[in-house]
């Protein structure tokens, strides 16, 4: 769930370069545990088509989710998948993960200092790919934590994504970035702090049933590790080129960890890709 209603920060928005907070006011999650959208707690974890907010037709009643034929079939299958495991190892907390920036020109140097390393790493990688990328985006797919406390920045790719190979580039640079934010706004004022921030966004998503055996004691210093979760069924040639360019990451300076690879299966079953 996005963000609504005024922020539990007591500082402005002058006072940070990086944010990212995606709790909700005690008011406005009272409709999802006992309030007119209890109906949509339910669909998003029960229905078999994979369900987005707002590309609903209709909040309740008899509206359909849009994006089913189209962003539902292929991407969104996979985050689908993951976000309604029931193990206990991991949960996800959020979607489509979007920090906020100051201004325009904070933006545009905090993405091109966590993008350097990248481009310069996957322009030396020896892989026989098309389309090595330039730049990257900065929307993670899907941001988890684990029972190690561990925050993990997910890179979703479907199996008609087109080339897989860069991916774990991309999953670097959505965990850069939330380590920036981390690094940025450790000094933030108390309620605002990236462990409360992700400590309230866990509980919440409990508070709405998800998760319900999941227990972890966050670290004082949280560690984004970046992940790609590839569809199952993708040709051995085709991993092997995702593990080249994860190994030539590991030399580059990120600051995030080693980039972690799983195969995912239309259950949410992670096997890791060694």
């Amino acid at each position: 769930m996005r963000q609504m209603g005024s922020s539990v920060s007591s500082k402005s928005p002058k006072d940070f370069d990086i944010r990212y907070d995606r709790r909700v006011s005690p008011e406005f999650l009272k409709h999802f545990t006992n309030g007119f959208a209890v109906p949509l707690v339910e669909m998003a974890k029960n229905a078999a088509a994979p369900l987005a907010l707002d590309r609903c037709r209709a909040v309740l009643g008899t509206g359909h989710p849009q994006g089913v034929r189209s962003h539902g079939t292929t991407e969104g299958v996979v985050q689908s998948a993951l976000s309604k495991a029931t193990a206990n190892d991991l949960v996800m907390l959020d979607r489509e993960v979007t920090p906020s920036f100051r201004d325009q020109a904070t933006k545009s140097r905090i993405i091109k200092a966590c993008m350097a390393p990248l481009v310069e790493a996957v322009a030396g990688a020896n892989v026989k790919a098309t389309n090595r990328p330039q730049k990257f985006g900065t929307e993670c797919d899907l941001l988890a934590v684990d029972q190690d406390g561990r925050l993990l920045a997910v890179e979703v790719k479907p199996l008609d994504a087109g080339s897989i190979a860069w991916v774990p580039a991309q999953a670097a640079m959505y965990a850069s970035v939330l380590q920036r934010w981390i690094r940025d706004d450790a000094a933030a004022s108390d309620g605002y702090k990236p462990r409360e921030v992700i400590a309230g966004m866990l509980h919440q998503r409990r508070r709405l049933g998800h998760a319900p055996g999941f227990t972890v004691e966050l670290p004082r210093s949280l560690t984004v590790t970046p992940v790609v979760a590839l569809q199952r069924g993708a040709s051995a040639a085709k991993k092997d080129q995702m593990l080249a360019v994860r190994d030539e990451l590991v030399d580059a300076e990120t600051g995030v960890p080693p980039v972690e690879l799983y195969e995912v299966s239309i259950t949410g079953r992670l096997t890791r890709i060694s």
